[in-house]
């Protein structure tokens, strides 16, 4: 999510990693579901 909410990725598979490099430099949120459905949510600040 951008910082205006707008949902800009999304990634449903299983990952180790997360591709950001083609979104703009910019303030996001990054919510992860774990298969136990456990939310956890990350400020990320791309330069």
């Amino acid at each position: 999510m951008d910082i205006e909410g707008k949902e800009v990725l999304k990634q449903t598979t299983n990952f180790e990693m997360i591709d950001i490099s083609k979104l703009p430099s910019n303030y996001y949120l990054l919510k992860i579901i774990t298969d136990e459905k456990i939310t956890i949510t990350k400020k990320i600040i791309k330069k």
